[in-house]
């Protein structure tokens, strides 16, 4: 069983002391100045020296001539070692250790946990859940995370960072420094724990690699996933859940939990354990915990046992409201939203049945609201009732990356910022890390200079100058299309098969649109297929099965063909959706043996159809107009 010890940093250590020196000359590194002083402490980095007037000074080793380190070096060799001093250390070592040594590691019981009823499309009613900090202050400290003396061969990996919501003082983020390739280097996670009012912030070393999973909301406790520096971090059943007591100087084991206890159902031959996959603080006293087997949990900490568990699908786990009293997850085809503490189903978000995959949710500061993005969509409800805003189109928005409510009008989704009054894109901020979260009325992000450290930054968004040329509502001008228009429908000569099919459909499609059709209107749709420029590709060779890999093998052609959807107005294209053929990705040993590789790829490219990919397509009810939108960048100085 894996035990959880974090480096403690214990502050006492015995240092050198040289009482009886005579005054010496010091100069500096540069060789530009010196001084007349007495050595009276040196502790392998710092040296105290007494000047004449009897001020003591703090002097870095480094700061020092050439002369002079070799000069304390060899003075701490032959200090000796005062023989009650170490036997002091010794006892308060002894004790140290009894006191902060590893808790036993609790397995969490799961099988007494009460499963989640839900409840289908049942009309809710619940409080809004603001967040506790609206407004950290006018202007935030920049926090710099340092990396210190690390190898140059090891690349940081930034982990996610974490505040703690009752006063959003504290945050908490981890670097992991992996050179386990090299045996004569030692990988090692810095651990920090930073102050937003004054910027300050105070590292931990530690050996094994730690990924955090956030602070409590009293900042007093973390948790953090233990993995391996050997393999990947999701392999093998081995990550370790630990849930730590922090401080500025050192971080204290309270326990830690096997990942989940062996389960051992009535139907199952063998009983196994679970990884656990996510974690995140619902209480001070509450963790939400979700394994390998898509199921969530909420534990509590004074007893290590499941208070309630619920299949999840696809995701992260869950989303909680800002003051951690609600809860956002999928589970099944459909989002649901959950009293935390009892597990209780609210009601069902009206219109997210699908696969979930891709679909990011964010709170509103106040509470109010939740918001969704997913594949060019965004969703707005209202928190309090669950009644849907009708979905709205904004091209280029991924849903890879999670969204987050900037205040009760816009949302940070990717790189756009969307204001959900006028449906529309109106900035695109740049820069920075993807990783971004909103707290206390900023946005913040880090900044990366790899060895050097990591910068985390808060801003405003919007900033003045974006607020200022926003319109106060939605308007008919900013959409190329829009319930209530005319339009052509317009098919290349191109699209030969299945003509009168795809042209009953997409006219079925605008008229669900509501859009009315007439020939010659200003605004047509355009369908078209077209042959792309021949192309090459390569497959492995040695494998089975054979699978697309540029790095060598077999070179063979192909010819793609490109579909395309766009609305065009005055032989402009103001909208445009597109797909193109590719070669198969995989062909198997079987399929080669008396057919040319050349001749299978023909093959396969002369399959791909064109008719299911127009007749699939959703065309968006409103289309904003691609106008250049304003663009800044987040950097470490804030917005640029």
């Amino acid at each position: 069983m894996v035990r959880f010890f974090l480096c403690v940093i214990v502050i006492g250590t015995a240092v050198p002391v040289f009482a009886a020196e005579k005054p010496r000359t010091w100069t500096d590194s540069s060789g530009s100045f010196t001084m007349e002083a007495t050595l009276q402490e040196f502790d392998g980095k710092t040296a105290k020296l007494k000047k004449k007037d009897g001020k003591i000074l703090s002097l870095p080793a480094e700061k020092l001539s050439d002369e002079d380190r070799k000069y304390l070096s060899q003075k701490k060799e032959q200090s000796p070692e005062n023989p009650f001093e170490v036997a002091e250390k010794s006892s308060a070592e002894k004790k140290d250790s009894k006191k902060n040594a590893a808790p036993k590691t609790k397995a969490i019981d799961l099988k007494k946990s009460k499963s989640v009823e839900i409840q289908g499309n049942i009309e809710w009613k619940c409080d809004p859940d603001p967040a506790p900090v609206q407004k950290t202050s006018d202007k935030v400290k920049r926090i710099l995370f340092r990396m210190g003396d690390v190898s140059r061969t090891a690349f940081p990996q930034e982990t996610d960072f974490f505040f703690n919501r009752d006063d959003g003082k504290k945050v908490l983020t981890a670097f992991q420094l992996d050179t386990h390739r090299r045996p004569d280097e030692k990988s090692v996670t810095k651990v920090f724990l930073g102050d937003v009012s004054t910027g300050r912030n105070s590292s931990i070393d530690h050996p094994k690699r730690l990924t955090p999973f956030g602070l409590s909301p009293d900042g007093t406790k973390a948790l953090f996933l233990e993995g391996s520096w050997e393999g990947p971090f999701t392999s093998g059943n081995s990550r370790i859940l630990h849930v730590v007591k922090c401080s500025p100087n050192k971080l204290e084991p309270i326990f830690s939990m096997e990942p989940f206890a062996q389960m051992q159902e009535p139907n199952d031959r063998f009983s196994r354990t679970i990884d656990v996959e996510w974690a995140a603080w619902a209480t001070n006293d509450h963790i939400l915990v979700s394994n390998k087997e898509q199921m969530l949990f909420l534990i509590s900490l004074d007893t290590g046992k499941a208070v309630w568990r619920i299949k999840v699908g696809y995701g992260d786990g869950a989303v909680l409201s800002p003051g951690g009293k609600y809860l956002v997850v999928h589970s099944g085809r459909e989002f649901f939203l959950l009293e935390t503490l009892t597990g209780k189903c609210i009601g069902m978000l009206d219109g997210t049945n699908g696969s979930g995959f891709g679909q990011k949710f964010t709170f509103s500061p106040d509470g109010k609201k939740i918001a969704s993005v997913q594949l060019d969509t965004v969703s707005v409800w209202d928190a309090t009732t669950g009644q849907a805003e009708e979905p709205f189109y904004i091209q280029h928005v991924s849903g890879l990356y999670a969204p987050h409510w900037v205040n009760e009008r816009f949302v940070l989704a990717d790189r756009l910022l969307v204001d959900t009054y006028t449906k529309t894109p109106v900035w695109e901020y740049g820069g920075g890390s993807r990783n971004r979260k909103f707290f206390g009325g900023h946005v913040w992000y880090t900044v990366s200079r790899h060895q050097e450290g990591s910068s985390l930054v808060g801003v405003v968004v919007p900033h003045l100058k974006v607020a200022a040329k926003t319109p106060d509502k939605e308007d008919d001008r900013l959409f190329v299309v829009r319930p209530g228009m005319t339009v052509s429908l317009t098919l290349d000569p191109s699209i030969v098969q299945d003509r009168e099919t795809i042209q009953s459909a997409f006219e079925e499609k605008l008229r669900d649109n509501d859009l009315t059709l007439a020939e010659n209107a200003p605004l047509s749709l355009y369908l078209n297929v077209s042959e792309e420029k021949e192309g090459t590709i390569t497959y492995q060779t040695g494998q089975f099965p054979f699978r697309l890999n540029r790095g060598g093998g077999t070179e063979v052609k192909y010819k793609p063909k490109k579909y395309s959807c766009q609305f065009r107005k005055g032989g402009q294209t103001q909208w445009e959706m597109t797909a193109e053929t590719s070669p198969p990705e995989n062909i198997s040993l079987e399929d080669i043996k008396d057919t040319p590789l050349q001749t299978i790829v023909d093959r396969e490219m002369a399959k791909a159809h064109y008719k299911s990919w127009f007749l699939n397509l959703a065309i968006p009810k409103k289309i904003p107009l691609q106008t250049e939108l304003g663009q800044t960048s987040f950097d470490e100085m804030g917005i640029r």
